[in-house]
């Protein structure tokens, strides 16, 4: 079972981390396209937060990964996409500290609590961003606030999209849990 688990777990992060990555091209691409429209508009981060729900910290990796494109998408010289984009993508693994010392099924059952780690997970990746401003020499709380404001319509429809996926069977799950809890029932 472990070997299956570590095979699965492999191809999962590969398919989350290429579909944040997606998200992270599409959502500049819009940008630069729709410039005025007042809000930046990517999946990566809700990518990223189902990949932390199904495993812990190594779900991290999606949306560090997905900051990979854009080191040469993103608007400033390579050096500082580096830091705004992969490095502090990094923070997010504080959310996922946070997450797996919950009861999962309890998290997504309470829709207040999913809110509030949905929020939480964008406040992580906001303080990495302002971290990364602040290396660079700029202004930590301002570029911080100001980024978490562009989020705002994020955060919402992240809310919204997970509400309406936490029924699915099998995707928000812990997945060690689950693969037990199928390895068990097979040996019954």
């Amino acid at each position: 079972m472990k070997n299956n688990l570590e095979q699965f777990r492999n191809i999962d992060l590969v398919f989350f981390s290429v579909l944040a990555m997606i998200s992270e091209i599409m959502g500049e691409l819009l940008h630069l396209r729709f410039a005025g429209a007042g809000f930046y508009l990517s999946f990566s981060v809700l990518i990223a937060f189902i990949a932390i729900v199904r495993w812990n910290e190594l779900g991290a990796i999606v949306y560090i990964v997905a900051g990979l494109p854009m080191i040469v998408l993103g608007p400033n010289i390579i050096l500082h996409n580096i830091i705004m984009y992969p490095v502090a993508n990094c923070f997010i693994v504080f959310t996922a500290k946070a997450i797996k010392k919950m009861d999962k099924e309890e998290l997504l059952d309470d829709g207040v609590k999913l809110l509030g780690y949905i929020f939480l997970t964008y406040l992580t990746v906001t303080f990495g961003k302002s971290f990364g401003l602040l290396i660079l020499g700029q202004q930590f709380i301002t570029g911080g606030v100001l980024y978490f404001v562009s989020q705002l319509f994020n955060i919402v429809i992240s809310f919204v999209v997970v509400l309406l996926l936490r029924r699915r069977e099998g995707l928000l799950v812990d997945m060690k849990k689950y693969f037990e809890r199928a390895n068990l029932e097979e040996k019954l």
